[in-house]
């Protein structure tokens, strides 16, 4: 990978991007199992749009050791920055064992948003390596726009080695976006299913808090 292939971009203060129109914006997660330890796999939060043409417009990158607590904080913030029409999430147990937590973090007032596991088989059942060479095409293509102060995210794409030990968590999360953000459909005009775990969160919010004359949350079936 070159750096030359990235193309840099400005933004205003609030963070949009001007030149950006009609995109579609997906988030994906990256979890670090060992949030105490500087050594393991950094976590990540990235997210990215997907413009008319398919090229890849990185708005935003949270990378760190977070704690659990911390992690919801990143991807509930990307969420209400950024508004992604999905967040993708590796399903293994590690991952499977965090969502109830973003899942709880929207019924707390968070901002809703669609979660979809990525399955590691089928289409997805390269290595590491063979899924972050998916952007080869579309980065040496010119393809890539970097919001101008992502220093971190240029360096790692820079240094980036198949076969080594180098960094490649946010190249990992970002090939998850390019490689099912194209699978993405326009949402449907029918009724959400009261299945949706966004529905049954609201209405089990209507049914079970309610706060009462002196502002305290009231649980209708429980009490206080």
């Amino acid at each position: 990978f070159k750096k030359e292939w990235l193309h840099w971009i400005d933004h205003r203060p609030d963070g949009c991007i001007p030149t950006l129109k009609k995109a579609t914006y997906l988030t994906a997660v990256d979890l670090n199992n060992k949030p105490d330890s500087a050594k393991s796999d950094y976590g990540v939060v990235i997210t990215a749009a997907i413009d008319s043409e398919g090229n890849l417009w990185i708005v935003d990158v949270t990378r760190g050791h977070p704690t659990g607590v911390e992690m919801v904080r990143w991807v509930r913030n990307h969420a209400h920055r950024w508004k992604p029409k999905v967040v993708y999430m590796e399903a293994v147990a590690f991952q499977a064992q965090f969502r109830p937590f973003l899942e709880e973090d929207m019924l707390r007032g968070g901002e809703p948003f669609k979660i979809v596991p990525i399955q590691r088989g089928g289409h997805n059942s390269a290595s590491k390596d063979d899924r972050i060479m998916s952007l080869a095409y579309i980065a040496e293509a010119g393809g890539i726009y970097v919001r101008r102060g992502l220093d971190d995210f240029a360096t790692e794409f820079e240094r980036y080695q198949p076969g080594t030990k180098c960094r490649r968590d946010q190249l990992d999360a970002l090939s998850d976006i390019y490689r099912e953000g194209f699978r993405v459909k326009e949402p449907s005009t029918k009724r959400p299913s009261p299945s949706s775990p966004f529905v049954m969160a609201n209405l089990l919010k209507d049914l079970y808090d309610h706060e009462d004359s002196g502002g305290r949350v009231r649980r209708v079936m429980g009490g206080y």
